[in-house]
């Protein structure tokens, strides 16, 4: 087994040992959007955030997780909140996005044996806006947090819409409206109901190749963020919790700001494809091919002695420059595109 792989193993055992952020398939920020990774390609995620207010002592959240792809339709995820709390999530496309049609799709999230979750663990560990979320009644549990969503790509947009149970419900002063328990309890004293479901939304503008400039309110919260989308992974900025910007008790609930990253197996296992380029050199006048031509290809500084006037190269997919010389003839200079074969 070469280094390469081995590291990928490393990496995978000990995911599960490290503390993680819940992170979820794929999603804007926390609303969550179709599976996007291919059959077995998996995402190391890291991810640090921290409150914006000094009053409240809170411990930096640092987390490590693992999302994986099964198939062409599922995909999902693995995290370690703390060394003894873990979870997972799941998430199935059931129809596919069309040039007409979203994409719909059904997920769990919060798959796990705890009733209530936090990015830094569960008790006293958790931030107090997790603890003690709940300004009218209790905190719904958030495990098996099941959900149906629908997403579409619109030209530089990406919208999501979708219904969920557990962490999709809010019941924040501003959250609580958008759940089915306020249009059936008159009152917000006591527990909610388990079954109660929440709406969630967001959205993605593409400004420019590859970065995304995000909105979202996840059942609970609102966000925002930027994510810049590279090969073979992406960078994060999220500010999260922003609804807390304007509350009433600034000593106890806090907006938050995270940034990460994502590195995407492909680093490990995606080689470089090589493209083929082939040409014949002919003599203009008697249009008989050349021997004994030289080619240069100037971005690579290499000469190729062509003897018989029939040349076959292999490259890396790319733009080049040719240059065709022989002694008593005119240069020729030639930009050529190579693909990948």
């Amino acid at each position: 087994m070469d280094r390469k792989k081995v590291l990928v193993v490393g990496l995978l055992v000990l995911t599960p040992l490290l503390w993680g952020d819940f992170s979820r398939t794929t999603s804007l920020i926390d609303v969550p959007t179709a599976p996007s990774l291919k059959p077995g390609e998996f995402v190391l995620v890291f991810n640090s955030s921290f409150n914006t207010r000094s009053s409240i002592s809170h411990p930096t959240d640092l987390d490590l997780a693992v999302r994986f792809g099964v198939g062409d339709r599922f995909e999902g995820a693995i995290s370690a909140f703390h060394f003894t709390s873990y979870a997972l999530s799941g998430a199935f496309t059931i129809v596919e996005e069309a040039e007409k049609r979203p994409a719909i799709v059904f997920g769990i999230d919060d798959i796990t044996y705890n009733q209530y979750v936090s990015p830094i663990g569960v008790g006293e560990r958790t931030f107090s806006d997790d603890s003690m979320y709940i300004v009218h009644g209790g905190r719904n549990p958030e495990i098996f947090s099941a959900y149906i969503s629908l997403s579409k790509n619109l030209y530089f947009l990406r919208m999501v819409v979708g219904l969920g149970r557990g962490r999709f419900v809010g019941y924040g002063p501003n959250s609580r409206y958008f759940n089915t328990d306020g249009l059936f309890r008159s009152d917000w004293e006591g527990n909610p109901s388990p079954a109660a479901i929440g709406l969630f939304l967001g959205g993605a503008v593409i400004p420019y190749p590859g970065l995304e400039v995000i909105a979202e309110f996840d059942g609970r919260d609102a966000n925002a963020g930027l994510r810049y989308h590279f090969k073979k992974g992406a960078i994060n900025l999220g500010f999260t919790h922003l609804e807390q910007l304007v509350t009433n008790n600034p000593d106890r609930y806090s907006p938050r700001i995270s940034a990460g990253f994502e590195a995407s197996s492909r680093i490990f296992t995606e080689r470089v494809r090589y493209g083929i380029i082939a040409g014949t050199i002919i003599d203009q006048a008697s249009q008989q091919r050349l021997a004994n031509a030289l080619v240069e290809i100037v971005e690579l500084g290499k000469r190729y002695r062509i003897k018989a006037g029939k040349f076959k190269l292999t490259l890396k997919p790319g733009a080049y420059n040719f240059k065709v010389s022989k002694k008593n003839y005119v240069d020729q200079s030639r930009r050529l595109i190579v693909k990948a074969g």
